[in-house]
């Protein structure tokens, strides 16, 4: 299995998870798969680069989106 389909794996499990919790404090947490876009993977078919404007914060790490629609997809 190649690395590509094992991360695509890992990401859809992620965006399967129920609970969400959108941070008002994401200063003090890890950015979670180096500030890409997990929904972009899917949505544009490439690697997107999130960005400051658009996080949600699960268990201790920052998802970054590229856009505000792209966030709401996630949770």
């Amino acid at each position: 299995m190649s690395i590509k389909t094992k991360l695509i794996g890992a990401i859809a499990a992620l965006a399967l998870l129920p609970s969400m919790a959108f941070a008002a404090d994401t200063e003090n947490s890890a950015v979670a798969v180096q500030g890409y876009d997990v929904v972009g993977y899917f949505t544009d078919n490439k690697p997107v680069k999130g960005n400051g404007n658009h996080v949600v914060l699960h268990d201790g790490l920052n998802y970054l989106f590229a856009s505000d629609e792209h966030k709401k997809t996630w949770g």
